[in-house]
């Protein structure tokens, strides 16, 4: 097995068309593994989400759902009950419906560059999250126009491969 072997995101088939608005890019998708241990691991930048990935020898096997709570980093398993020291407030347990989870409130910057990056979860909006040294610094609202995901800056032009910045 080669490096070109491990990185799905670099072929074609993989892409996002400029013209498609509604494509996930494939980083989001089908995240990483690289250098990544073998097993069942976070997926980089989703700490505590209800998604993880199972790794082996630097590839993707599978991209995993929690049926109940969230995938702990610490456990590397989906856990309901949290453990004294992992950010107990900003974690909704599964009682309270009305509670926003925390990977949707507070996006992690796990994995992610430095700088301006699209918020998990909201490709396309207004919203879009700083990061530096892998931890989130704010969370920001373009002015006016949508955060490009590809361009990594505010445009008032989604899809089309321009970039505006705003």
């Amino acid at each position: 097995m080669n490096h070109i072997d491990r990185i799905r995101c670099e072929y074609q088939q993989n892409l996002c068309k400029a013209t498609d608005t509604s494509c996930t890019p494939c980083t989001q998708r089908i995240p990483s593994c690289i250098g990544l241990p073998d097993g069942f691991n976070p997926i980089p930048g989703r700490l505590w989400s209800k998604d993880y990935v199972q790794c082996d020898r630097n590839r993707t096997i599978h991209v995993l759902h929690c049926k109940q709570g969230y995938f702990s980093p610490g456990e590397k398993a989906c856990v309901t009950a949290i453990k004294s020291g992992s950010y107990e407030k900003n974690l909704c347990l599964d009682p309270y419906e009305k509670c926003t989870p925390c990977p949707e409130r507070l996006p992690s910057c796990v994995g992610l560059p430095d700088g301006d990056n699209v918020f998990a979860g909201k490709i396309w909006s207004q919203h879009y999250v700083v990061c530096y040294k892998n931890r989130t610094k704010t969370i920001k609202q373009c002015s006016s126009g949508f955060f490009d995901p590809q361009n990594r800056k505010c445009s008032s032009q989604v899809g089309t491969g321009k970039k505006n910045k705003l």
